[in-house]
C-alpha cells in the first residue's frame, strides 16, 4: 500500500507533467521560420509542420514563402539539442540553425549560408499557409529608435527624389533640403542610438543601436571605451542566437572598424578571438574572409611577421578555393556558336550592368562569362559595368556610372538596377537569379543575340589599337555608312579581361570589366570616313580610378579593401552609336597583349 505521503508526492509531479511537456522548446505543430534583418521589421521564410515519429523528429514544408519560387525544404534534423532545417531555393541551400537549450515557445539560432547569415526565430504557429501579408511584421521599438530610423528614412526618400528630379531648379531646391536634412541626422540620430544603447543594451534594438554607431565610428571618430561599450552590447545580444551567430557579429564590427586607425587595436583583437576560437571545420570561405581581414588588420598595425604569417595561410585557401570554383562555374557546359547563316559582318554587343554585391545577378554573371566561350571576338563584343547595387563595388568607376544614367534616361522602365542586359542599344532580357538559373539566362541571352548576328551591316567600322608600357593607343575609322547622322558617336571602351574579386554574391571572377572610356563616355562625333583617335595612360587610370573610390569610400564604406586594378590584360572596344535612338551600328574588339610580354 502506497504511503500517503508519497501518493502526494506522485499527484505533485503528474500534475507537473503537462507543464513540463509544454517548456520543451520543441514539439509538435507548425512553425514558422522568421528571420530579423532590420530592428522594426521582420520577415516570415516559411512555414513548416513538424512531427515526431518512431522517436525521430521530422518536418515537411507546409507553407513556402509566396515569393520564393521552387522553395522546397532539403533536410531536418535534431542532433542532441541542435536542430538545423535546410531550405533550398533560387540562390542555392539556406540553413536554419539553432540549440534546443531554452524552456521558451521561441526557439533562437541562425539562418543562411558562408556568405549571408541573418538572425532567425523558430515560432509556434496555428497557421499553415502564408499570404503576401503575413510576410512581414512590424516589431515594437523604443521611441528614440523609431525617431532615427525615421529621419534616416527620410534622408534617403530625399536623396533619391534628388537623383530622379530632372528639372534644375526643384533639384537644387532638393539638394538643400538633402544637405539640411544631413546635418539634422548627423547631429540627432547618434544621440538617439546611444539613449537606446543606455536604456535597452540587452535587447534586441539595443543590439541594433549599437552596431548602427558602430558602424558611424568606422567614419567619424568615437573614444575606444565607448566603442568597446557598443560592443559588449552586441555580443550580449547576440548570444540568445548561438556561437556561431556571435562570432558572425564579432566578424562585422572588425570589418566596421578597420577603416578607423584608432580603432584598429580593437578591430585585431575581434579577429585574432575568431580564429583562434575557430574549431578548424570552418568551410574554406568562411576561412577566407576571416583571414582576408586578418591579414589586413595585422599589416595596418604594423605587425609584419603574423601578417605574413596569415598571408601564406590565406594563398592556400585562395588557391583551393579557385580550384574548386573553376570545376564548378559555370554549372554547365557552354556550346559553341555554329557560326551565322547570312554574309553580315554586323557584331552584336551585349552590355551587362551588373555588381560583385548582388546575389541577384549570380545568374547573369554566369551567363555572360559562359557566352564569352560561346562566340568568336568578331561575333559578339563583351562589355560588363559595375554598379554600387545593393552594396559598395571596387570594379565600379564613373564611366560605368554614366553609361548606367545613359541608358536609363532612355529607357527608364527597363533599366532600373541589376542585372540589366543592354543588346545593341537596347535593353532587353533583364533579371538574374541565382546559380541554377545560370543556363536558363544562357539560353535566353543566346535567343536574342543570335538573331542580331544576322541583321545586315549598316556601316563599317575599323579598330587597331596598342599598348607600349603604360600608354594604350587607338585609333577607329568609320566607313560605308547606310545613313549618315549628326547624332552618330563613336566610343572607345578599356575593359579588363579578367578580375579576380570576390564579393557578396561569391563570384571569384568577372569578365570585360568595364575600366574606362578613352576620350570620354559622350564619345566622339563621327562622320563617313572619317578616323577618330584616342589614347590612355595606365599610372594616370589607376590614380582615377583611386579617387573616385576614395571618394565613394568617404560617404560609403566598402565591406573590404581590396581594389584589384592589375591592368594588364586589356582589350580596346569601339562602339559606332546613334544618340538619338541609342542603336549600336557595329563594334569592333582588339586584344592587348600584357605589358610584361612587350619587355
Amino acid at each position: 500500500m502506497l504511503h500517503p505521503r508519497f501518493g502526494l508526492v506522485l499527484v505533485l509531479l503528474l500534475a507537473l507533467l503537462p507543464r513540463l511537456a509544454a517548456s520543451d522548446p520543441l514539439r509538435p505543430g507548425h512553425w514558422e521560420l522568421v528571420t530579423i534583418v532590420q530592428p522594426q521589421i521582420s520577415s516570415v521564410q516559411c512555414i513548416v509542420l513538424v512531427e515526431q515519429k518512431d522517436g525521430q523528429w521530422t518536418a515537411t514544408l507546409a507553407a513556402p514563402h509566396p515569393r520564393i519560387p521552387g522553395q522546397r525544404l532539403d533536410a531536418f534534423k535534431v542532433d542532441g539539442k541542435t536542430l538545423t532545417l535546410t531550405l533550398d531555393g533560387p540562390v542555392g541551400k539556406l540553413t536554419f540553425v539553432a540549440e534546443l537549450a531554452g524552456t521558451g515557445p521561441e526557439i533562437k539560432g541562425f539562418y543562411g549560408d558562408d556568405r549571408r547569415l541573418q538572425m532567425a526565430i523558430l515560432k509556434p504557429t496555428e497557421k499553415s499557409e502564408l499570404a503576401p501579408e503575413d510576410l512581414s511584421r512590424a516589431l515594437t521599438v523604443p521611441e528614440p529608435m523609431r525617431l532615427a530610423t525615421s529621419l534616416t528614412a527620410r534622408l534617403n526618400q530625399l536623396r533619391n527624389q534628388h537623383l530622379r528630379e530632372t528639372d534644375a531648379e526643384k533639384k537644387t531646391q532638393l539638394a538643400q533640403e538633402v544637405n539640411d536634412l544631413q546635418k539634422r541626422v548627423n547631429e540627432e540620430v547618434p544621440r538617439l542610438y546611444r539613449e537606446v544603447v543606455s536604456r535597452h543594451g540587452d535587447e534586441l534594438a539595443g543590439s541594433f543601436a549599437a552596431m548602427t554607431l558602430i558602424s558611424q565610428a568606422a567614419r567619424t571618430p568615437a573614444p575606444a571605451n565607448e566603442v568597446r561599450a557598443w560592443i559588449d552590447a552586441v555580443l550580449r545580444a547576440s548570444q540568445p542566437y548561438g556561437d556561431r551567430w556571435v562570432q558572425e557579429q564579432r566578424v562585422r564590427i572588425a570589418e566596421a572598424l578597420r577603416t578607423q586607425p584608432d580603432l584598429v587595436p580593437i578591430a585585431l583583437e575581434l579577429a585574432r578571438a575568431v580564429d583562434q576560437g575557430s574549431s578548424g571545420q570552418a568551410s574554406l570561405d568562411r576561412q577566407s574572409r576571416l583571414l582576408n581581414l586578418l591579414h589586413g588588420l595585422e599589416t595596418k598595425a604594423g605587425d609584419e611577421t603574423a601578417a605574413a604569417k596569415t598571408k601564406a595561410r590565406l594563398d592556400k585557401i585562395e588557391l583551393a578555393l579557385d580550384q574548386e570554383y573553376q570545376t564548378k562555374v559555370p554549372p554547365f557546359k557552354p556550346t559553341p556558336f555554329a557560326g551565322r547563316k547570312s554574309p553580315s559582318t554586323r557584331a552584336v554587343v551585349m552590355e551587362l550592368f551588373t555588381g560583385a554585391q548582388c546575389p541577384p545577378c549570380v545568374a547573369a554573371d554566369v551567363a555572360f562569362d559562359a557566352l564569352v566561350d560561346t562566340y568568336r571576338p568578331a561575333d559578339v563584343v563583351f562589355l560588363q559595368y559595375h554598379l554600387h547595387i545593393p552594396g559598395p563595388d571596387p570594379l565600379t568607376n564613373a564611366d560605368a556610372e554614366a553609361r548606367f544614367q545613359y541608358y536609363r534616361q532612355a529607357f527608364a522602365n527597363d533599366m532600373r538596377g541589376t542585372p540589366s542586359t543592354v543588346f545593341n542599344g537596347k535593353p532587353a532580357a533583364g533579371g538574374g537569379g541565382g546559380m541554377a538559373n545560370a543556363e536558363n539566362k544562357y539560353g535566353q541571352y543566346r535567343g536574342i543575340i543570335e538573331p542580331l548576328l544576322e541583321q545586315s551591316a549598316v556601316a563599317r567600322l575599323e579598330l587597331t589599337a596598342q599598348r607600349s608600357g603604360n600608354r594604350v593607343t587607338m585609333s577607329a575609322k568609320v566607313s560605308d555608312l547606310a545613313s549618315p547622322k549628326d547624332t552618330l558617336r563613336l566610343r572607345f571602351v578599356l575593359v579588363e579581361d579578367s578580375v579576380r574579386y570576390v564579393g557578396g554574391n561569391a563570384l571569384r571572377f568577372h569578365h570585360h570589366v568595364v575600366r574606362d572610356f578613352p576620350g570620354g563616355v559622350a564619345g566622339f562625333p563621327v562622320a563617313d570616313g572619317q578616323s577618330v583617335e584616342a589614347n590612355v595612360n595606365l599610372d594616370e587610370l589607376r590614380q582615377k580610378l583611386n579617387q573616385y573610390l576614395d571618394d565613394y569610400a568617404a560617404r560609403r564604406p566598402f565591406p573590404k579593401p581590396d581594389r584589384p586594378m592589375d591592368l594588364q590584360r586589356l582589350r580596346v572596344m569601339a562602339l559606332l552609336q546613334d544618340d538619338e535612338t541609342h542603336a549600336i551600328l557595329d563594334a569592333r574588339q582588339v586584344e592587348l597583349p600584357p605589358a610584361t610580354a612587350q619587355r
